[in-house]
């Protein structure tokens, strides 16, 4: 029987404080304003209209919640509650802010997605110090911030960057510093390996997370092996869905470049943790997009992983579903799928005589700038002196970077080499290809 103190009530009355008390409170006001079966009306016809949709695998994640007992009933309420709160509240206004913008600004769907640039690799690979070094020469290349995808609401962001303009002007970003959850100052050994903050830019597939509740990432609310198995596989999810999800993120995109952009604008994606099928409808979508491939030793890239998703799952649930062997499993073997599947996709790609570019890790970290200044090149994107000024800065801070900490996970190392083998140097060959490839196409030229 398990001990009251294990149940953890004070997490359980905060989560259903959070996300159910908005949700009665709506329900109370229209019922008090005799609109209830507008409301009940709302909620039957927008999932057939909207963009923001929670699929069928709410079933799964209610299935988690509800009956899995290997699984602490406080992380169940967390789940349960989140999903409460996402269709009863923030997905229906969401849709209604969404509609609005096709009212206000319809001109954004003509804005065209040229040439966009895709930076793929496991995670823990440098992908996102990568994006970061790339997406800062910001007068050629735009990227997604984290903000602009948990709004992608074209007047909503408008008047954030009202606000924000006085904001900076006259309070030294006070406000933007409050509002921003992941700008408190905080710093821990999780966001020492992965800083966040709403006006740092993220990767791309993470919208799916925010708005269909669909990615690898729901981990952190539904930690179970049964969830786990649909979330690592995008391919179980229906056809249509699928589209639906690409669509929406191509409407995203063109909002940003319609609010921010200009002619030479290049939109840059980071799209990690995708190889469960999504990469497939990036070419789908985008069927001229280029792509910048990063690798690391698995060795590295798979402990180091595995802590940030172990620390994270700690800090936002308070349980690590990684001590439990089945749902290890599932995620080794998503993991190892990941590794092979890029070396297919990388292959497909050079194939196909799509601009592909392969990174190493350390390489590029031996030489910031003289490897991103080869990777703007072949991008065929200028380096305007300040951002040049920026690289070599880079490179120095480089220099003084400490590994982080992986030695408790290490102990898979022989797992590791059996499911990867010869991953770095599979990529290194193909790394030589696409040069080769490249470089016939430029003389071509």
């Amino acid at each position: 029987m398990k001990q009251v103190s294990d149940i953890r009530f004070d997490l359980i009355a905060w989560q259903l404080a959070s996300h159910v008390s908005p949700v009665l409170l709506l329900w109370t006001t229209a019922y008090a304003l005799g609109w209830s079966l507008w409301l009940i009306a709302f909620y039957v016809i927008t999932p057939y209209f909207a963009p923001f949709v929670v699929g069928p695998y709410v079933l799964t994640s209610i299935r988690c919640s509800l009956m899995d007992t290997s699984i602490p009933l406080h992380v169940r309420t967390l789940g349960l509650c989140r999903l409460f709160y996402t269709i009863f509240l923030r997905q229906p206004l969401f849709n209604i802010a969404w509609w609005i913008d096709e009212i206000l600004f319809p001109l954004y769907h003509l804005v065209a997605v040229k040439s966009p640039i895709f930076l793929l690799g496991q995670p823990r690979s440098g992908t996102t110090q990568l994006l970061d070094l790339l997406a800062t020469n910001d007068k050629h290349v735009m990227a997604l911030k984290l903000w602009e995808y948990m709004y992608p609401i074209l007047w909503l962001q408008y008047l954030v960057d009202f606000i924000g303009f006085y904001d900076e002007k006259y309070f030294n970003n006070w406000m933007k510093k409050q509002l921003d959850p992941f700008g408190k100052g905080e710093v821990n050994q999780l966001s020492k390996m992965h800083r966040m903050s709403m006006d740092k830019w993220e990767e791309d597939n993470m919208s799916f997370a925010a708005h269909f509740l669909f990615s690898v990432s729901e981990l952190f609310y539904y930690p179970s092996s049964e969830s786990m198995k649909l979330f690592t596989n995008y391919m179980s999810l229906d056809k249509s869905m699928r589209r639906r999800m690409f669509d929406f993120h191509k409407k995203m995109v063109k909002k940003v470049l319609f609010r921010r952009g200009n002619e030479q604008s290049v939109y840059m994606a980071k799209w990690v943790m995708c190889w469960n099928g999504e990469y497939r409808h990036i070419t789908d979508t985008y069927p001229d997009a280029r792509f910048i491939f990063i690798y690391r030793n698995p060795e590295e890239s798979i402990p180091s992983l595995l802590k940030l998703l172990s620390g994270a799952t700690l800090y936002i649930a308070k349980f690590d579903p990684f001590t439990h062997a089945a749902f290890m499993s599932i995620m080794m073997n998503y993991i190892y799928r990941g590794h092979r599947e890029e070396i297919e996709f990388a292959k497909s790609l050079i194939q196909r005589k799509q601009h592909v570019q392969i990174v190493s890790f350390t390489e590029l970290y031996q030489n910031i700038e003289g490897k991103i200044e080869k990777i703007v090149e072949l991008l065929q994107l200028p380096i305007p002196v300040e951002y040049r000024e920026f690289l070599r800065e880079e490179h120095r801070k480089q220099a003084q970077h400490k590994k982080t900490d992986t030695i408790s996970h290490v102990q898979r190392k022989e797992e590791i080499d059996r499911h990867c083998p010869g991953f770095c140097d599979q990529l290194d060959a193909l790394q030589q290809l696409s040069d080769a490839t490249e470089l016939n196409s430029t003389e071509g030229i």
